[in-house]
């Protein structure tokens, strides 16, 4: 499981996301400084993402590809194109992932671990044209073959409330009911305590299962994405240094 949560204000946005990954299959710990956040630039739209749920798999060809690295791969694909929307933008980013997906697997089977089907769940905040933007969509598998993409939800400009598209929702109950988050930094503030309170609350509560590790923060605004609190490791490095280029940092 993943935290994955995002805030915007008038001033910006923040994103955050826990650094466990957890094999789906054996329930083994991979690591703890795995980094779920990433920066995009594309021209008029300057955002983060993350996913959540399955994040890699295997292939047939023996390699392991990530929704990440997909991910970066639609984004450099789609540079040289100018949208008119933000929704039909990211819908191109999405398709571009389940094309990559379904070419990567060559017809083998898509383990679901999912009661719903969704299998993974991307969170996109930033903005187009200066507009802010949130978006949340959702991958699908049914009986091990993958599905189309589906909106959870979209918008422009995004409600100000806590936006949980992985964690705890007992936790981030109580912490919607705070009125008082307005500058940019009191809603960095509040992401990073949702996040340890999600990973605090292992072992307490059912819906906090699986998440742990270093926790990293970034900051969205007009003027591009940086991080707050940058992710750990080796495996962070080079995708680090990537969205820096990406994001004109």
């Amino acid at each position: 499981m993943t935290v994955l949560a995002s805030r915007f204000t008038e001033e910006g946005a923040a994103i955050v996301a826990d650094g466990r990954r957890i094999d789906g299959e054996s329930g083994r710990v991979i690591t703890g400084t795995g980094q779920k956040i990433a920066f995009g630039e594309l021209p008029n739209f300057s955002f983060a993402f993350g996913w959540a749920g399955i994040s890699s798999f295997d292939c047939p060809s023996g390699k392991k590809y990530s929704l990440q690295s997909l991910t970066l791969e639609s984004i450099d694909e789609l540079r040289p194109t100018r949208f008119d929307c933000a929704v039909e933008l990211i819908e191109s980013i999405v398709r571009g992932v389940h094309e990559r997906v379904v070419h990567h697997v060559q017809g083998a089977k898509i383990p679901t671990y999912a009661e719903n089907e969704r299998i993974a769940h991307l969170l996109v905040v930033g903005y187009f044209k200066t507009q802010p933007i949130e978006a949340a969509i959702h991958i699908r598998s049914r009986d091990g073959v993958l599905m189309g993409a589906e909106w959870g939800h979209f918008a422009s400009p995004p409600s100000g409330c806590l936006t949980v598209v992985s964690g705890s929702m007992r936790i981030a109950e109580g912490m919607n009911a705070d009125e008082s988050t307005k500058s940019l930094p009191e809603a960095e503030k509040l992401l990073l305590s949702y996040a340890q309170q999600c990973i605090d609350g292992r072992g307490r509560f059912i819906d906090c299962e699986g998440f742990g590790g270093h926790i990293h923060l970034a900051r969205v605004t007009p003027q591009g994405c940086h991080w707050v609190r940058p992710p750990k490791g080796d495996n962070a490095n080079e995708q680090t240094h990537q969205a820096h280029k990406q994001s004109g940092d």
